[in-house]
C-alpha cells in the first residue's frame, strides 16, 4: 500500500537559483520571505534586533487582502486558532459615549476580496509567520546589524557591523519607516557611479541619508497616539465596562470627537483588549492618557485608569507625517511595508 506522507523534500521548494536577502524580520519581512521561497528562491532573513519584542502585546487587524494570502499558503487553520471574526464596528460619541451607529462587514464585499477581516495579536501573527518561515527553509539571522548596502553594484552586497558582507541577486528592505534602507531610497539621487564604489557616501553635494528631501519626517506638532493592552478580566468584572466584552462577541469600539478619537477591540485568544487614543498634546502632563483624555466620556476614563494602574503595556508616540517616496526602488534594492508606504503609527 503506497504512503501518503510527504518527506521533507519533497515540501521544501527548489532552488532556481537567486538569493534574496531580506532586512528586517517584521512581518512584511517574514511574509516576503515565505513568497520567495515558496516560488522557489534561496532567501536570508537579517534582522538587526536579537529578538523581536517591541509589538508583540499589540492587537493587529488583519485585512481580507492579507487572510486571503495566509489561507493560499495553507495557513487557514492556525489562522483561525490565533484570531476572531468581528461582526460589527460600533460607533461612539467621544463626550458622552452615546451610541451613533454601526457597521457590519458587507458579506459579498468580503467575498469579492476573497478573504475576512479578523483580529489577532502582532505577537500571535508574527509567530506563526516565524514558524512558517523556518519551516520553508529560511535562513534567519538575529542579532545581525547592518551598516551599508551596494544597491547598485554588479554584485548587490549587504556589509555587517562584524565586518561580514553578504551577496545576494535582491535586496529586499523591510526594516520599517526607521530602517536603513528606506533612508537609502530616500538619497537614490545619487550618481549610478557614486553607489557602485562606495555605498556608505550619498556623494559630496547630496544630503546625507536620512536627511534627503524625499522621505522627511513632519511631526504634527499637536496629535499624539497612545497605545495599550488592558486585561480584560479587568473589563468584565466592572459593570460599567463589561459592554466592551459582552455586547457582541469580538465586536469593535470607535469613539468620535472633535480633535479626539479612539478605537478599542478584544482579539483572538488574547486575554486582553486593545485600546488606541488619539487626541492633542499640550502642557507637562502631554505623555498622560487619562490629561489627553480631559472630556472623554466616562467608560473611555476608565479604560485610562485601568491601563495606567495595571501597567498595561501603555505606550506613547507622536503622530509623524513620512513624505512620499518618489520609488520604492533603487538597483537591486526594493522597499516594502512601511520602509514604502509608512502609516501613521499605531497598535494594529
Amino acid at each position: 500500500m503506497a504512503s501518503n506522507l510527504t518527506t521533507p523534500e519533497e515540501t521544501t521548494p527548489p532552488t532556481i537559483g537567486l538569493h534574496g536577502i531580506i532586512i528586517g524580520g517584521s512581518i512584511s519581512g517574514l511574509s516576503a520571505a515565505i513568497a520567495l521561497r515558496r516560488a522557489g528562491h534561496r532567501v536570508t532573513v537579517l534582522e538587526k534586533d536579537s529578538t523581536i519584542t517591541e509589538k508583540l502585546s499589540r492587537g493587529f487587524r488583519i485585512a481580507p487582502n492579507l487572510h486571503k494570502i495566509l489561507c493560499e499558503w495553507g495557513l487557514e487553520a492556525e489562522l483561525k486558532e490565533i484570531s476572531s471574526k468581528p461582526k460589527t464596528m460600533n460607533m461612539l460619541s467621544y463626550n458622552n459615549g452615546t451610541y451613533l451607529g454601526s457597521l457590519t462587514w458587507d458579506k459579498e464585499v468580503l467575498k469579492e476580496t476573497g478573504g475576512e477581516f479578523r483580529l489577532t495579536t502582532y505577537s500571535a501573527l508574527w509567530s506563526l509567520l516565524y514558524r512558517e518561515t523556518i519551516s520553508q527553509g529560511v535562513c534567519v539571522r538575529f542579532g545581525t546589524k547592518i551598516v551599508s548596502l551596494k544597491t547598485r553594484s554588479i554584485s548587490p552586497s549587504v556589509s555587517l557591523e562584524s565586518g561580514e558582507t553578504v551577496y545576494a541577486d535582491l535586496l529586499i528592505g523591510a526594516d520599517g519607516v526607521n530602517g536603513l534602507t528606506r533612508k537609502y531610497i530616500s538619497a537614490s539621487a545619487v550618481p549610478p557611479d557614486d553607489h557602485a564604489h562606495n555605498d556608505k557616501s550619498c556623494g559630496k553635494d547630496q544630503p546625507a541619508y536620512g536627511e534627503a528631501k524625499h522621505g522627511a519626517r513632519i511631526e504634527s506638532a499637536k496629535f499624539k497616539m497612545f497605545s495599550a493592552s488592558i486585561p480584560k478580566k479587568s473589563i468584565i468584572n466592572d459593570p460599567q465596562l463589561a459592554y466592551l466584552i459582552n455586547r457582541r462577541e469580538n465586536d469593535m469600539f470607535v469613539w468620535i470627537g472633535h480633535e479626539h478619537s479612539a478605537i478599542g477591540f478584544p482579539s483572538g485568544n488574547s486575554s486582553d483588549f486593545f485600546l488606541s487614543v488619539y487626541g492633542l498634546e499640550s502642557g507637562v502632563q502631554a505623555r498622560d492618557l487619562q490629561h489627553v483624555l480631559y472630556g472623554a466620556e466616562s467608560s473611555l476614563l476608565k479604560l485610562s485608569r485601568i491601563a495606567s494602574e495595571t501597567f498595561s503595556s501603555l505606550t506613547y508616540a507622536p503622530l509623524i507625517h513620512e513624505s512620499v517616496l518618489e520609488t520604492w526602488v533603487d538597483g537591486s534594492l526594493v522597499v516594502i511595508g512601511e520602509a514604502a508606504h509608512p502609516l501613521p503609527m499605531a497598535p494594529f
